[in-house]
């Protein structure tokens, strides 16, 4: 394509843009009148409904006035009318209270009566209710003070036979006391004479006596009861009871014994000793123990014999 068509049409193109533009101006300047037309038909029929508007509100307020007018005679008529009813209302009501006032005084002064005649019937019976209260607490504090004598009287009566049984009791008890007394003393007077006894060299040499004859007995009684016969018996067990006898004796002598019974430590030391083996267990008893038993027990020990089969030393004096 040359430049000359390029420009031809180039041309050919701004002629038809600048019709179209000439024909949306008249476009727009027909739109403009149309609009301006409508604007004055618009501001016309707004002014023909404005007194439209105000003519239909001028004949609502006369109309409204009208009613307001006839609500007011209606409502004089109505408070008139309600003011003559409340008139008769207060006349009867007032007719109505006066009786209710008679009535009530009616009831007042009945009920005055009726109060007066119970408050005379009350004091009446107050009266009788108070004078037999009276007689009735008279008879009980009477009685009353019957009773609180009586009672005074017997818790006397018992604190004296109390007193009198606790000086009774007190007296036993000091009597009792006294005579305990009077036994520990003559006790431990007893025991004084008896350590006396035994603790002066004559008590020893015959608690050393008393030992001999013991151990002789055993000997005696086992050497008799070997061989028992019923002629023989007699004298054994007669030999047994001294025997246990004199253990008994000198079980008796050793058991007062004890550290203020001698003068001197070496003494005591000696004597207790010679107390542990005497009160030592093991001591022949010939009352549960006679010497026929042992016939029965050839290996072991023999009466009071210790040491082999066949002999030994008796006891363990």
């Amino acid at each position: 394509m040359t430049l000359l068509g390029k420009f031809s049409r180039t041309e050919r193109y701004e002629r038809k843009l600048q019709r179209k533009r000439e024909e949306i101006t008249k476009d727009d300047q027909q739109a403009r009148k149309q609009a301006e037309q409508r604007e004055r038909l618009a501001a016309y029929e707004r002014e023909r409904r404005e007194r439209e508007l105000l003519a239909d509100a001028a004949r609502l307020e006369k109309k409204l006035e009208r009613a307001r007018l006839e609500k007011q005679e209606k409502e004089e008529r109505e408070r008139q009318a309600n003011a003559d009813l409340q008139a008769a209302l207060a006349r009867e009501r007032a007719e109505e209270l006066e009786r209710a006032r008679i009535r009530h005084e009616e009831e007042i002064q009945r009920l005055a009566a009726a109060k007066f005649r119970d408050n005379q019937e009350a004091q009446i019976r107050l009266a009788r209710e108070r004078r037999l209260r009276e007689e009735t607490e008279q008879q009980l504090n009477k009685e009353r003070n019957e009773r609180e004598r009586a009672r005074l009287a017997e818790e006397a009566r018992q604190q004296l036979v109390k007193a009198r049984k606790e000086a009774e009791r007190r007296a036993v008890e000091r009597q009792k006391e006294e005579e305990e007394r009077k036994i520990l003393e003559a006790e431990k007077k007893r025991q004084r004479d008896q350590l006396e006894k035994h603790n002066n060299p004559r008590a020893l040499q015959e608690l050393r006596d008393l030992i001999r004859e013991r151990y002789e007995l055993d000997m005696e009684i086992y050497k008799l009861g070997i061989k028992v016969t019923p002629s023989n018996r007699d004298v054994v067990m007669k030999l047994m009871a001294k025997s246990d006898e004199i253990l008994q004796t000198i079980r008796s002598i050793v058991e007062g014994w004890n550290e203020q019974s001698f003068e001197q430590e070496l003494e005591w030391e000696y004597a207790e000793q010679v107390k542990e083996r005497l009160l030592a267990p093991g001591k022949r008893i010939w009352a549960t123990e006679p010497p026929w038993l042992a016939r029965s027990d050839r290996t072991g020990r023999r009466g009071n014999l210790r040491g082999g089969r066949g002999g030994g030393r008796v006891s363990a004096w």
